[in-house]
């Protein structure tokens, strides 16, 4: 994961913040029972990849897949009935692209956090979706290990019950 506090860092990158540093999650933070889980629409055209995608994200304590998107159109639907606080969407989309969504959904009063995920390498598109005014990055590749502390820079709610991050 690499913090950026102005431009973008060169090399490979599987997770950036943008506009706050990424800082490290504290071993064993108290886990906030009281605080409402964050929810997330996922947004993928990929049906294998948004289960996978949601298994991992519902197995962690604070987290609850509201919905799954396989097209803009779905997610711009979804958004408005859902409300998520975040939305984890795909760069390529059957009937679009995802920094086009980005910039649609960022023009409504109270938007969503939005992360985008793509199977690309870095190289450009964390700069782009930085530029469509996205919250953070992370590379498909690197979802598993790099989503999570990237989610906890996001939302400081987020933290890890003294038992286990698995539920």
């Amino acid at each position: 994961m690499v913090a950026l506090t102005g431009g973008i860092a060169r090399g490979a990158v599987s997770s950036v913040c943008y506009d706050r540093p990424c800082r490290p999650v504290a071993a064993n933070p108290p886990f906030m029972e009281s605080s409402p889980p964050v929810r997330i629409l996922l947004v993928d055209d990929s049906p294998t990849f948004a289960g996978i995608a949601r298994r991992y994200l519902s197995s962690h304590a604070g987290i609850e897949v509201v919905g799954v998107a396989e097209t803009a159109a779905d997610a711009l639907d979804r958004c408005h009935a859902l409300r998520p606080d975040l939305v984890l969407t795909d760069v390529e989309l059957p009937d679009g692209n995802g920094l086009d969504l980005i910039r649609t959904l960022k023009e409504a009063h109270n938007a969503p956090r939005i992360v985008v995920m793509t199977v690309h390498p870095e190289d450009g598109y964390a700069e782009v979706a930085r530029a469509a005014r996205a919250d953070g990055f992370v590379s498909k590749s690197d979802l598993t290990g790099h989503l999570l502390p990237l989610l906890r820079s996001l939302f400081p709610q987020l933290s890890r019950s003294p038992a286990s991050d698995e539920r």
